[in-house]
């Protein structure tokens, strides 16, 4: 092979190098931009979790949302279920009709309906439905279970990127 021959493979080989380098880099880049906003995302992704509470610290027993993500939940619906069956009401987003439907119509009955484009913290928790302390009696607390297992909560939110989630009564954890 001649000195001109060497020369221009040499050459050859150093321009398919170099587009190959240059592919590589561009691939590596789009892979971390894409793991970059992935990672994003998941750095504020909120997470809703229903908990039956009887803690010490609370002047509820009760029904509580909490939000165990790391973002902010805006709420786009709260919705109320009494027998599988949905209420529908402006107001207090249903619990009226709904407490009265399970015979709870009482004034020792405390609700909260969250509201959409409600932000919902991280870390914070809020009573849905609960007894204060000062009338938890053991009649009441029978009766204030045997009308909450009536009850289910259906909660659509999303995170500020705009991904959707859901939170459902049936997986509430009793402490």
């Amino acid at each position: 092979m001649s000195e001109t021959n060497k020369h221009v493979t040499a050459e050859r080989i150093t321009a398919i190098a170099t587009v190959i380098i240059a592919v590589a880099a561009l691939w590596v880049a789009v892979w971390q931009g894409c793991e970059t906003r992935r990672h994003n995302r998941l750095s504020v992704k909120p997470h809703l979790t229903f908990l039956y509470k009887k803690a010490k610290g609370s002047d509820f027993i009760g029904l509580f949302l909490f939000n165990k993500g790391v973002g902010p939940a805006i709420v786009d619906s709260f919705e109320i279920y009494v027998d599988n069956e949905s209420i529908a009401e402006e107001g207090y987003g249903g619990w009226k009709t709904a407490i009265a439907r399970v015979g709870l119509n009482e004034d020792w009955i405390y609700y909260y309906a969250i509201r959409p484009n409600n932000a919902i913290e991280q870390g914070e928790e809020q009573v849905l439905l609960g007894i204060s302390r000062s009338n938890q009696t053991p009649e009441l607390l029978e009766k204030f279970h045997k009308a909450y297992s009536r009850i289910r909560i259906n909660i659509k939110y999303k995170s500020i990127y705009e991904d959707s989630f859901e939170a459902h009564t049936k997986k509430i954890t009793k402490h």
